[in-house]
């Protein structure tokens, strides 16, 4: 969502489950490679991870491996 100048991003993985399975790898390594292109409405902006407080800015693209380092998503703010 992206209201004015404020916008709300959500980074949630789908279809997934059996990557959470105890004994495996930890999941942000599973998307090691992945990258999520942010469109040009999205670009050129400071977020910050809400549940963790980290910031980025995305100048084409956000690193899903980033976004998932602390858990299995996130929720990204910028005003």
């Amino acid at each position: 969502r992206a209201p004015d100048d404020a916008a709300l991003v959500l980074i949630a993985p789908r279809l997934v489950l059996e990557a959470f399975r105890p004994g495996m790898a930890p999941p942000s390594g599973r998307w090691a490679e992945t990258d999520l292109p942010f469109p040009d409405g999205l670009r050129g902006r400071r977020y910050e991870d809400i549940f963790t407080g980290r910031t980025f800015d995305p100048a084409n693209s956000l690193s899903v491996n980033w976004a998932f380092a602390d858990h299995p998503f996130a929720l990204l703010f910028s005003s």
